[in-house]
């Protein structure tokens, strides 16, 4: 892992970055920053179609088990495309 994170120093910095923005937004609780952040996100990275599906799993009120692990699977998706985009971007 050190040896592709070193190689790919500045694509895993990217993607960091952008998570970073991404968590700060939720954090503070700015859903719309969020949000639109994602929204021009997506007209860069076409992976970013995947995360449909995992959104709309989770449009009602997080509360039973399934709806966690809703939210589990769209922020692991989430992350997993960032970095897949970040990379191939660095690789490109």
């Amino acid at each position: 892992m050190r040896d592709i994170l070193l190689k790919n120093e500045e694509a895993f910095r990217a993607a960091g970055t952008i998570l970073t923005r991404i968590g700060e937004g939720m954090m503070a609780g700015e859903m719309e920053y969020v949000a639109t952040l994602l929204e021009k996100l997506a007209e860069n990275y076409p992976e970013w179609a995947e995360l449909e599906d995992a959104i709309a799993g989770i449009e009602c009120t997080v509360g039973s088990k399934e709806d966690i692990l809703a939210v589990a699977k769209a922020v692991g998706t989430l992350v997993g495309a960032l970095v897949g985009a970040a990379l191939k971007a660095g690789l490109g």
